[in-house]
């Protein structure tokens, strides 16, 4: 058991049983790269925060709302100098204090820049570096936990301004991502992620057809159009990725994916390209130079539905598991026992007399 993680649960224990007890509240574990967003991407949860929100970890900061409680695991726990047992010791100080349901689910982020800019091998590494994360939780865990990919930073694809600029018709809006149907087993999970991600490049495609048929500018028109190259590209790697995470074997089990979402952590940041700028630069095209004192224009692709939308509605995916005092059948068998056992007693002393 590592004293840091023990010490660090007991104060977020601490926190708490003021709302009931250690499975008051669904726990979930934010893993991924550094820099991707994590922090960002849970503030945008819409939430309700205790305060202070956070307790700061050595290896982990811990989010602490009235709906749940989230573990987001920080260096070196994860990044290019990994240390896989942290991660085990983690999920082993999960299985200490919450024995009978250790995690009800785990949220990967990742970001959009690092699926768009990476090619073959590049790609397949970065996909085994964060399949592997959710690998050695669930092994230690000993159990398949849903995970829930969050696919950040969508706004530095070229185009995305003009595409999702946001307005009021769009306020309720359905997170843009797709849920794998509850009755696909934990291992075939693949078929239906294809699927989904088709459905979801058929939806970008029809909000950038739009925007090219509108009475907008010519500039915005032909931004729509370099978005929906930019999003089948991304798409396709998004897919290459996904596929990865999702293979299984006779020797390994793949990882249960339930659901896929792309968007933007902080929204009206839609101005500032970051994806591909190598690429654009040496064709000789620019973006317009970054004016502080300009208003941003507000984006369009926002996660503050997803966590209340899909994640918390599926926190009785993994079972509580029973005490035995409070499973009928045990007790019964134990009760027939006991009386089997008194009545055994009486006719031995009968029979003895």
């Amino acid at each position: 058991m590592s004293r840091v993680f023990a010490n660090e649960f007991a104060q977020v224990l601490s926190r708490v049983r003021s709302q009931g007890g250690v499975y008051a509240v669904p726990w979930y574990l934010a893993i991924g790269e550094p820099l991707v967003g994590k922090s960002t991407v849970l503030k945008s949860m819409n939430l309700t925060w205790q305060q202070p929100a956070t307790i700061e970890g050595q290896y982990c900061q811990y989010w602490i709302s009235r709906e749940a409680v989230i573990v987001e695991a920080r260096e070196p726990i994860v990044g290019p100098n990994k240390q896989p047992s942290l991660l085990r010791e983690l999920c082993e100080e999960l299985v200490r204090i919450r024995s009978r349901e250790p995690l009800d689910g785990i949220i990967l982020v990742m970001s959009a820049t690092d699926v768009a800019d990476r090619q073959d091998d590049n790609l397949e590494t970065h996909a085994q570096h964060l399949r592997s994360y959710l690998i050695e939780a669930c092994r230690t865990l000993e159990a398949d936990v849903p995970v829930y990919v969050i696919v950040n930073r969508y706004d530095t694809l070229w185009g995305y301004a003009e595409v999702f600029a946001w307005n009021a018709d769009r306020a309720k809006e359905d997170s843009w991502g797709f849920l794998v149907p509850p009755d696909v087993p934990t291992q075939s999970t693949w078929p239906k992620t294809e699927e989904g991600i088709v459905g979801l490049g058929a939806r970008i495609e029809a909000t950038c057809l739009a925007k090219l048929s509108s009475e907008d500018g010519v500039e915005p028109r032909i931004r729509s159009f370099q978005h929906l190259v930019e999003s089948r590209v991304f798409l396709q790697r998004l897919r290459d990725v996904l596929k990865a995470i999702s293979f299984s074997s006779a020797y390994e089990r793949a990882p249960w994916l339930r659901a896929v979402i792309i968007g933007a952590g902080v929204p009206g940041v839609g101005d500032r390209i970051r994806a591909g700028i190598d690429k654009f630069g040496s064709m000789g095209i620019m973006q317009n130079p970054y004016d502080p004192y300009r208003a941003q224009r507000p984006g369009g692709l926002p996660l503050h539905m997803f966590f209340r939308g899909i994640i918390l509605p599926e926190k009785e995916l993994v079972p509580l598991k029973t005490k035995w005092r409070h499973d009928v059948v045990c007790v019964i068998g134990f009760a027939l026992g006991f009386l089997f056992l008194v009545a055994g007693l009486v006719i031995k002393y009968v029979v003895q007399r």
